[in-house]
């Protein structure tokens, strides 16, 4: 199982927060992790939350980046929910 430090938590969550501030991708609000109890649960997010962040990295703002986004949201809810 892949484990995460707290300060990799931290830090994926700092990151997430900033590039947020800077796109202005209010998506990106959904990808939170460091509230989850649960090291497999955190884990399973986090993986999301950095394809998000860089999703909004990488392209453009628009309809595809938002769907692609949506479809992360979307994976991200079954994989926590598959990991519970």
């Amino acid at each position: 199982m892949v484990v995460m430090t707290e300060a990799e938590v931290l830090n994926l969550e700092k990151e997430r927060i900033e590039i947020m501030q800077i796109s202005g991708e209010r998506m990106l609000a959904y990808f939170t992790f460091a509230h989850l109890q649960h090291e497999r649960l955190r884990v399973a997010s986090a993986i999301f939350c950095k394809a998000a962040v860089n999703t909004v990295r990488l392209l453009d703002v628009g309809p595809e980046r938002t769907v692609a986004l949506r479809k992360l949201l979307e994976g991200k809810d079954a994989a926590v929910r598959a990991a519970l």
